[in-house]
């Protein structure tokens, strides 16, 4: 790809729910390397209201207006299940970022790959955990300690609106059709029908179940993968409860990893963890809430001699993945840089969290 010779990118936001009002657009709007040109989403009064408190000018209710739009040199796509608008940004020749997850079933993903393959842009997944600090520290330590000999990972999402954070109101107008306010529901039925017929008739009941292990293990996965390395296979897989996997992987030197996700309505906390175990050294992974920026991620490492422990927190940087991945996107669209997450990465997160749903026994009954 082209580098762009240019001071700020003009960005254009498509999908103004939670996840944009209260991080990527504050951070945008904190860049002088970018500059927010346009906003886009299908409620016309929650597209309006965040233009408002933004300040800014253009605003569209189709986001092929926005991709029509010949100032705008980059979009975000921060929608839920987006997988026809990301082919169209594609093809429009605007440079994306895209939040998790790529999409639902292997088949969107590689369509979307194709025509990112087509295109001439800069395109990547938002996993943000891979542009903090901590993980990076993390992949660097992991480097020097050799070969993992066991890896846990865990990640109980709590109850999301206790979490939320408190100096921001996200704003959302309920100005929608049934039809049109039903889609952009968290698990639709045109979402959920689509991943049972990629599970196959006797995995189809696991159809939510998966939904929640790839959009809140994605980015466990990603961070696995960047720090130890790619799993190879599944073990075992198994469903705890309705809300809830655990599975056990593969590495590619042998080693299992435990792998645990889902959510907990009773947590009033996140709870998020990575644990390599090394030969004569441990590293945790400790992640904060997600929905609270500039807090950093801690990292514990643990030895001894003799039986006697000593440990060590490291805390690398107060820096914020969201803010850094923002930086990485406009360096690569500036230097014609290869980003650190490309869409390709989208697709090995999707299949994974199949082959761990497949390896469960089967499902009763279809969705």
């Amino acid at each position: 790809m082209e580098p762009v010779n240019t001071d700020m990118i003009r960005v254009g936001v498509i999908g103004c729910g939670l996840i944009a009002q209260t991080m990527h657009l504050p951070v945008l709007r904190e860049l002088a390397e970018c500059h927010i040109e346009a906003v886009c989403d299908i409620s016309p009064g929650t597209a309006s209201e965040v233009a408002r408190r933004y300040g800014v000018a253009k605003v569209y209710y189709d986001h092929r207006d926005l991709l029509a739009d010949p100032e705008i040199d980059a979009v975000a796509l921060l929608t839920y299940d987006h997988g026809d608008v990301l082919v169209d940004v594609l093809r429009a020749g605007k440079h994306v970022l895209v939040e998790k997850p790529l999409a639902f079933t292997t088949e969107e993903a590689e369509r979307i790959i194709d025509a990112a393959r087509d295109s001439d842009v800069v395109s990547m997944v938002g996993y943000m955990k891979l542009y903090d600090p901590g993980v990076e520290f993390a992949a660097e330590w992991m480097r020097k300690a050799g070969e993992p000999r066991s890896v846990q990972v865990h990640d109980f999402g709590g109850r999301i609106q206790a979490l939320h954070r408190h100096d921001i109101l996200p704003v959302r107008v309920d100005d929608l059709p049934p039809v049109e306010s039903d889609r952009t529901k968290k698990f639709s039925p045109r979402v959920e029908e689509r991943i049972a017929d990629a599970l196959g008739d006797s995995h189809a009941g696991y159809a939510e179940l998966f939904s929640k292990v790839l959009m809140l293990g994605c980015h466990d996965m990603a961070v696995l993968r960047f720090v130890v390395g790619g799993p190879v296979g599944v073990r075992h897989a198994q469903p705890v409860g309705k809300a809830r996997a655990l599975a056990v992987l593969e590495l590619e030197n042998g080693a299992p990893c435990v792998f645990e996700v889902g959510v907990g309505p009773h947590h009033g906390w996140w709870d998020e963890h990575l644990t390599v175990y090394a030969d004569r050294e441990e590293m945790r992974l400790e992640f904060g809430n997600p929905f609270y920026p500039y807090q950093p991620t801690e990292v514990r490492l643990k030895s001894g001699e003799n039986g006697v422990p000593s440990t060590n927190s490291v805390k690398a940087s107060h820096d914020f993945g969201f803010r850094r991945e923002w930086l990485h996107f406009a360096e690569c669209i500036r230097t014609g840089k290869t980003p650190r997450t490309p869409l390709a990465d989208g697709l090995r997160e999707i299949e994974l969290a199949l082959d761990i749903v497949r390896a469960m026994p089967p499902a009763p009954g279809r969705p």
